[in-house]
């Protein structure tokens, strides 16, 4: 089998190697040196451009997961991008010429890939056009002719890249922000108010390319020039490139007014580049410009910015779902070309393909989701992991419709949780979040370091707290300094029409008095009104548990079922020991790793709310089921991919998800009958039978984790003649005569 790609940037080289690994004879075109393009600098493969950055390798961000899935489906350009790793914080940051070298000779090492250098001026029968946003004219036309529809576009541009040694390094401090990576991976220049004010002045003012394009296409917002961004608002930047937050300057102690960052172009760490700062100043007014920044009076310019247009197609309007041509020819296409942007996104278009059958179907599914999302459809990717990771049927990509028979777990129970979702979910949202938001997000996750789930929840609520008052607002300006009570009175009673419970509008109206009190300490706005809102009355509900009785046969139960010998029987036994025997939340029961996990001591160390920790002891019971368990785990352990450390994993060794934990325990409640009960009501029975059994009110206020008293009164069911019996056992004058 033979196929022609066309273009050998990195969705090309992608899926050149995966196609050359499926035993398919490859023709890579390239027209480059033969046709120079306005950025590229070398006539190598996979050189990069713009930015040296993949984005972020956190499992928690988007960018990271997507690293991880198709590492999993066997990407062959990541780990050249690994090998030409430079310290960048948390992000994938790389040294361009290293990686280019790497990509080049991987694709001409692979004996079934033949590179040829010239222009293609038509397109193949059976290929992929992977020639990105710099496509030639001619090539150009011919994509227009085929398809009917001509191409969209944008300006993108290019920061600025200096000499390290060039830089005054006693007018800078090395950090990461917040400490990520190895704490000091980029170079900061820390400015005060009177230095940004003069540095936005200057920037505003400085002499630009001009000409009537630039007034005919947009830019790319996710990659303004500098000078743009200063042009929209004197904040701006403070909230963008130039954001000071995490950035303590160990010098002073305290955060910068503004921060320029650095970072590190080459392996050497002899280039570093400006971050964020793309430009369409001329050279000599980035000489005297950029050279106004601290640290930088003496700058030598290795690069200087620059401006360049890139086209793009409307993916959506133009091409089938798989990003094939609708004619039904074997001819697709992929990388930034069919709109998506990023490195690691336009990498994940290219058909690359493992050796299941069902694989190519699952990147065509990759390519769908990368072109809907940034085409603006709704498009959503399941976070698997392993063999496999994206699913060949193409409608499990389809925006996700709720279960209109899902239980909702949480510490609230029942359908309470579904008419919170529903409430703030038939609010639309900001698709970009206001920048105080963001900056008080931030906050909240670094400096009071709380736990992901609030981040969502505190999030959610501002969106729908700005969103109404932008609408409130009817195109007029208007910022949170103006907001008032009768502002405040109308989004919460809009919350009341939409459905939500008022246990969840007084979470909304907390997290609405949250913000208030950051925004008067760290930038003196005060709204009293705001910050002094008395939150709703709410009713007091005792948590459901199970009687003693219903533990009897709840265990009975799952040891009936853990005789069988099957792992997911033995996992589910061994959970529900333990989740009975110390009270643990669903979150630290899944969250739990093999190290935190003593059975020799009989203990486990237990990481909570706000990341605080305790120990919690096991029942005799607990540790048995448990050493069961784990000589199981040690069969799908070995797994390529598998989640060596956590202790509660599937059959694929990856660790169990909140939502099959939640169904795995309401497996157990169906079968005795248990009506209304969720996961964490294992956590109020742990509770309750110890306070039955007499155990101090303190002490399993400390197993629950709890930092207050009356939390575990009211966390916990004590019921009123247990209250008596107590008063009269202890009290001196309790005792009857």
């Amino acid at each position: 089998m033979k196929a022609t790609i066309i273009g050998g940037g990195l969705a090309g080289c992608e899926a050149a190697l995966a196609l050359a690994a499926r035993d398919v004879d490859v023709t890579l075109v390239e027209m480059r040196p033969v046709v120079k393009t306005a950025a590229h600098q070398t006539d190598r493969l996979g050189e990069l451009v713009c930015s040296n950055s993949f984005k972020s390798i956190e499992l928690q961000n988007a960018h990271g997961l997507l690293k991880q899935e198709l590492r999993d489906l066997g990407s062959q350009l990541l780990p050249c991008a690994d090998e030409a790793r430079v310290p960048g914080g948390a992000a994938l940051a790389v040294d361009r010429e290293v990686f280019s070298q790497l990509v080049d000779a991987r694709v001409k090492a692979t004996s079934r890939i033949t590179v040829v250098r010239e222009e293609a001026v038509a397109l193949p029968d059976v290929g992929i056009v992977a020639t990105g946003p710099l496509t030639s004219d001619a090539l150009a036309t011919a994509i227009s002719t085929r398809l009917g529809t001509g191409a969209l576009a944008f300006f993108d541009a290019i920061a600025p890249i200096v000499s390290h040694d060039s830089l005054d390094h006693s007018q800078l401090y090395a950090l990461s922000r917040w400490g990520k990576g190895d704490g000091d991976d980029y170079l900061n220049a820390p400015m005060d108010k009177a230095m940004y004010e003069a540095f936005i002045d200057a920037l505003v003012a400085g002499d630009q390319f001009q000409g009537h394009a630039f007034d005919e296409v947009p830019y790319f917002e996710g990659c303004l020039p500098v000078e743009e961004m200063a042009k929209r608002g004197r904040e701006t930047l403070r909230f963008g490139p130039m954001k000071p937050i995490g950035l303590h300057d160990p010098r002073t102690n305290r955060e910068p007014y503004a921060v320029v960052q650095f970072r590190r172009e080459d392996k050497a760490g002899q280039m570093w580049n400006l971050v964020g700062f793309q430009t369409r100043l001329r050279i000599p007014e980035q000489q005297k410009v950029f050279r106004s920044i601290p640290g930088m009076a003496e700058a030598e310019f290795l690069r200087y910015g620059s401006i360049h247009r890139n086209s793009y197609l409307n993916a959506p309007a133009a091409l089938g779902p798989a990003l094939q041509v609708k004619d039904g020819a074997a001819l697709f296409f992929a990388g930034q070309l069919t709109g998506v942007e990023g490195y690691t996104e336009s990498l994940a278009t290219g058909p690359a393909v493992r050796d299941q059958p069902r694989a190519g179907a699952a990147w065509r599914g990759a390519e769908r989701a990368a072109a809907e999302h940034d085409a603006g459809w709704p498009a959503a990717l399941p976070a698997r992991g392993g063999a496999g990771a994206l699913p060949a049927d193409e409608r499990q990509l389809r925006p996700a419709r709720p279960d209109r028979g899902a239980r909702h777990e949480g510490g609230a129970e029942g359908t309470r949780g579904g008419a919170c979702q529903a409430g703030l979910r038939g609010m639309a949202v900001h698709a970009v979040r206001a920048p105080l938001v963001h900056e008080f997000l931030e906050h909240l996750e670094k400096a009071r370091d709380q736990s992901p789930n609030t981040l969502v929840a505190y999030g959610r609520d501002l969106d729908a707290f700005t969103e109404f008052l932008a609408r409130r607002a009817a195109g007029a300006a208007w910022s949170f300094e103006k907001v008032d009570r009768l502002a405040l009175r109308g989004f919460l009673g809009e919350l009341e029409r939409r459905g939500l419970a008022r246990r969840s509008a007084a979470r909304t109206l907390s997290a609405i008095r949250s913000f208030y009190k950051w925004l008067h300490v760290h930038h003196d706005v005060d709204i009293p009104a705001i910050r002094a809102a008395k939150l709703p009355r709410l009713e007091k509900r005792l948590p459901g548990y199970l009687l003693q009785e219903q533990i009897t046969r709840l265990f009975a139960y799952a040891e009936e079922q853990a005789a069988s010998g099957e792992l997911d029987d033995v996992r589910d036994l061994a959970m529900l020991e333990l989740f009975y025997s110390s009270g643990l939340r669903l979150s630290e029961l899944r969250g739990l790793d093999l190290d935190r996990l003593d059975l020799l001591s009989d203990q486990v160390k237990v990481v909570g709310k706000g990341r605080k920790e305790r120990i919690v002891p096991l029942g005799a019971r607990a540790s048995r089921a448990l050493r069961h368990y784990l000589n199981l785990r040690e069969t799908v352990i070995r797994l390529p991919g598998a989640d060596k450390p956590a202790v509660f994993v599937g059959r694929r060794g990856k660790r169990l998800s909140p939502v099959t934990i939640q169904r795995r325990m309401h497996r157990f409640y169906d079968a005795i009958g248990a009506d209304g009960m969720v996961t964490h009501s294992m956590r109020h029975t742990f509770a309750t039978h110890l306070l039955d059994g007499g155990a101090d009110l303190r002490a399993v206020q400390e197993l629950l984790g709890h930092a207050s008293l009356s939390t575990t009164q009211i966390y916990t069911h004590t019921s009123v003649e247990r209250l008596k019996q107590v008063y009269r056992d202890a009290h001196p004058r309790g005792k009857k005569t």
